[in-house]
């Protein structure tokens, strides 16, 4: 087995929340500063930044799992990961098609940017991103496992936008066996409050600034960096494993 290290929740300029020093360049240039052997880009209800990322794979030498943060109609987010970028933009499709045409206001919720893999900015995403879908819980977990991907929910301790102060349970058991907390949570009071003995629960760095990258990384033991072998190493099959530093 080979061990990688990296990240699987960084936003970029695109999502309205993240900072304008968050392009391609400029996360791939952190990342192999602090070592990371992958990375994954989880924008807001949006892939459209993912090519630019792809663009930069090969020269920085960083594996790249291409993902999107959902919010669901429950305004639950699920992180969902491929390890093709096709896969990844037919969900980004779906999910952006659903949202309403609510337009974007920069001074509330800021700008969403599209780049290329220079960092020129190519255009503005009008609609705003940081709303719910029209798709269920359970109908991401079926369209992510339909498209050979891995579905996560994110920051599940948070009270907005988290699946457990918003639902108070897991429904989606056998699919979402897998949690992202926020950095913050104390996570062996979190499996006790919420009965999760049976979860697998690690701390996501959701980053949004430069300096978020390289806070708890997680590490895998596995023969390659692909969605098949990370679902292995967190469950721990076939003498894979995973770790957090």
């Amino acid at each position: 087995m080979n061990r990688f290290k990296g990240q699987l929740h960084i936003h970029s300029v695109l999502s309205p929340c993240a900072s304008l020093e968050m392009g391609p360049r400029s996360i791939f240039k952190k990342a192999k500063d602090v070592g990371l052997d992958f990375i994954a880009i989880t924008d807001h209800n949006s892939t459209k930044n993912l090519r630019a990322f792809k663009s930069l794979e090969q020269e920085f030498g960083i594996k790249l799992i291409y993902g999107i943060e959902v919010e669901t109609n429950e305004e639950v987010h699920i992180l969902c990961y491929f390890d093709d970028i096709d896969r990844a933009e037919n969900l980004g499709e779906m999910i952006y098609n659903s949202l309403l045409h609510i337009p974007n206001d920069p001074e509330i919720f800021g700008e969403q940017v599209i780049v290329d893999f220079q960092e020129n900015i190519t255009g503005f995403e009008e609609k705003l991103l940081l709303q719910r879908s029209s798709y269920s819980i359970d109908k991401v977990n079926n369209l992510v496992a339909a498209l050979s991907g891995l579905a996560i929910p994110a920051h599940v301790d948070r009270r907005k936008n988290g699946l457990l102060p918003t639902l108070g349970i897991i429904e989606s058991e056998q699919q979402n066996n897998i949690l992202e907390v926020s950095k913050t949570c104390n996570i062996r009071n979190l499996k006790k409050e919420y009965c999760l003995e049976n979860q697998i629960v690690y701390k996501g760095c959701d980053a949004h600034y430069i300096d978020d990258i390289g806070v708890y990384p997680v590490v895998f033991e596995i023969a390659e960096i692909s969605i098949l072998e990370i679902k292995k190493a967190f469950c721990k099959e076939e003498k894979r494993n995973w770790y957090q530093l």
